[in-house]
């Protein structure tokens, strides 16, 4: 789907989102394509296919994503997480939700993606690393493709493992993991789940997340 930010004559600011014409029809091709593919080379994963088609035509309905938007909207509001700590936005009764269209307010702020950026910037920092989350990235699957040609917990990792040394700054969350990691102490399993932890753990911890952000939030 496409999201974009609209003015309605009433001078309120929405943002609209929009699903692709094709896309309904891809998918059911697509998953046609994928349980024949499965029926032949791996018929225990059928019923599987079979499921995650079942998931995927729920969230070509947008309304039921407006239905789970207010869920979450009134249930963050209920327990206190909103607006201090997040903020949803609301439907727009006058434009119901269709099955291809939504409509909801806009959130004036930054986007999630900064507030990921300006956190891995901060990791990148305490870590020692120049050049911010762009060469965190980097050096990260630098040390991904050196693991795994080590074959389990070693791999050359010296690069990273230098420059997290000169943090002096030691903070607990992800950054405990990275550590770990590249102390050679994961699997390559734990390697993978705790990359992935590492972009998301520290934020969670020390960042109050806001969905306020400009129209790319809702894509």
């Amino acid at each position: 789907a496409q999201a974009h930010r609209a003015t309605l004559l009433d001078g309120r600011e929405v943002v609209v989102k929009v699903q692709y014409p094709e896309v309904a029809a891809n998918y059911i091709a697509d998953f046609d394509n994928l349980e024949i593919v499965a029926g032949f080379f791996l018929k225990e994963s059928v019923e599987t296919v079979k499921n995650l088609r079942i998931r995927h035509e729920y969230e070509l309905d947008f309304r039921l994503e407006a239905e789970n938007l207010k869920l979450c909207r009134d249930n963050a509001v209920k327990h206190g997480f909103s607006p201090k700590l997040v903020s949803l936005p609301s439907l727009v009764p006058d434009f119901p939700a269709t099955k291809n269209v939504l409509v909801m307010e806009y959130l004036s702020g930054r986007s999630m993606q900064s507030a990921i950026d300006d956190e891995m910037n901060e990791i990148a920092t305490v870590l020692g690393i120049k050049g911010g989350v762009k060469e965190l990235r980097k050096q990260t699957m630098k040390a991904l493709k050196q693991h795994f040609r080590g074959g389990g917990g070693g791999g050359d990792t010296s690069t990273i493992k230098s420059d997290f040394k000169k943090g002096e700054k030691k903070k607990g969350g992800g950054n405990e993991m990275m550590k770990s990691i590249l102390g050679g102490e994961a699997s390559n399993h734990d390697l993978l789940n705790s990359l992935e932890e590492l972009s998301q753990a520290d934020m969670s911890k020390d960042t109050p997340l806001s969905t306020k952000g400009d129209s790319s939030t809702f894509q």
